[in-house]
């Protein structure tokens, strides 16, 4: 809902410059602040991962590591797909057209919740016995730890998604901070006992999980007994679905020219080049989870722009945005490359030296058409435009598998790489084509300035 405006007494030129001076800066520090809070709490979750994954390329032989990478890639399409369902909705849902009942809503949600995540490790553990004629010995295993764990790092989702909705990305880096030291304990003391190994990191993450979202549920107020009101389960599904089938659709052709390569490489290199893509990615995760917890932030401050100031103002914060985050990522590219030697030295004690030239190069430039592609995303999201999202990564996958999975079985890591980056510009590129145009639509109807 738009905020009170009230109106002042007449008041001469100087008072009223003064007045616009004294409310700026309170504004820019909150967004600011609320910024902040978000990357935290994202960066404690992604930055638990992305440690978690140094020190599995770093501890564990390249075969060991290529299993988990294999089936990790699996568990980012189950954390895609139940972010379409329940994580996106609920952000878009909890801080627009159900902000006024909350909890009400949120109790709903949570119920339904159960039946998904049972659906989710079934689905998982199903998948872990299909694979295991197809895949190299030792996948199996990891997928079946997963299948296990992936609900109670799912559900992480819920309560962060709940606390995002309501703008209060404070909270959620609290649960954060819980995930990130209860994983990196277990994978220390895993280490230290000699049982670590993929399956039982996937463990780790789902005592993790656990820990986590239990304080992050009981700071949201959460209870099991029903919540007061009117709101029906059904209208909730209907809401749910009528947005989220877009996001699952988009889920899974955006997860496709991201992670396929984890299976085709063994067929080309051996478990290895799957181990020596997921160390390269590493490197590039902290700039692409930051931009994750962004777009968490974001989507709910353009549903509320949208909704005050029309297409104008959703414009005018993608255009600060877009000053702010391209040449962060290229600064983030320039540092990468400069300190490539240092960096595989230091994370992985020498490890996958023979990819720090042209593979690093490409993958290092994924994060610039990555932030395009959140900016304009989070736009058509806000808009409750999912459908343009999911056909622009569509067009992403048909240049996967058109160029890039022949490169990849030509090249190995060097052409999943090539093809990670061009795929990431395709999305961009089209997102940005559809937003103009659903935009331009709404600012002729609405007689609105394209500015």
């Amino acid at each position: 809902m738009p905020d009170t405006i009230e109106i002042a007494p007449p008041a001469d030129l100087e008072s009223t410059r003064h007045t616009a001076g004294t409310r700026w800066f309170p504004q820019v520090f909150s967004a600011a602040t609320t910024g902040g809070l978000a990357i935290l709490g994202q960066g404690t979750f992604a930055g638990a991962h992305f440690l978690m994954n140094v020190l599995l390329a770093r501890w564990l032989p390249p075969e060991q590591y290529g299993a988990f990478a294999l089936a990790y890639s699996g568990f980012l399409l189950f954390l895609m797909l139940y972010g379409a369902c329940i994580y996106e909705p609920l952000i878009v849902f909890g801080s627009g057209r159900y902000a006024g009942r909350f909890q009400e809503y949120f109790w709903l949600l949570a119920r339904g919740n159960v039946a998904v995540l049972a659906a989710f490790s079934c689905l998982m553990l199903a998948s872990s016995f299909l694979l295991s004629g197809f895949l190299p010995s030792g996948v199996e295993r990891n997928f079946a730890a997963l299948s296990l764990a992936a609900p109670f790092v799912l559900v992480t989702l819920l309560g962060r998604g709940g606390f995002y909705a309501r703008v209060k990305p404070g909270e959620a880096a609290w649960g954060g901070a819980f995930y990130f030291f209860t994983l990196l304990a277990t994978i220390v003391m895993l280490r230290l006992d000699g049982r670590l190994s993929g399956s039982t990191a996937f463990l780790g993450m789902g005592l993790a999980g656990l820990t986590s979202n239990t304080f992050l549920l009981y700071r949201l107020g959460f209870r099991w007994r029903r919540a007061s009101g009117t709101l029906r389960m059904n209208q909730v599904c209907g809401d749910h679905w009528s947005y989220g089938r877009w996001a699952l659709a988009s889920a899974v052709v955006s997860w496709f020219p991201q992670n396929i390569y984890y299976a085709l490489l063994p067929a080309k290199t051996g478990l290895e080049g799957a181990a020596a893509l997921r160390a390269l990615t590493n490197l590039i995760n902290p700039v692409l989870q930051t931009l994750s917890a962004l777009a968490a932030v974001l989507i709910p401050v353009l549903v509320r722009h949208h909704q005050q100031g029309g297409i104008t103002r959703v414009r005018t914060t993608m255009r600060t945005l877009t000053t702010l985050l391209i040449p962060g990522s290229v600064v983030y590219l320039l540092i990468l490359w400069l300190a490539r030697s240092v960096l595989f030295k230091l994370l992985y004690a020498g490890k996958y030296q023979e990819y720090k030239t042209w593979p690093l190069l490409l993958t290092g430039l994924v994060p610039i058409t990555v932030t395009a592609a959140v900016i304009v995303g989070s736009a058509l999201r806000a808009l409750e435009k999912p459908e343009w999202i999911f056909w622009s990564y569509a067009a992403s996958t048909l240049s996967v598998i058109v160029l890039g999975i022949p490169l990849t079985l030509r090249s190995g890591v060097l052409g999943a790489t090539g093809s990670l980056f061009f795929s990431s510009f395709a999305a961009a590129v089209i997102m940005a084509w559809f937003f103009h145009r659903a935009t331009s639509a709404q600012a002729k109807t609405s007689n609105e300035p394209l500015v």
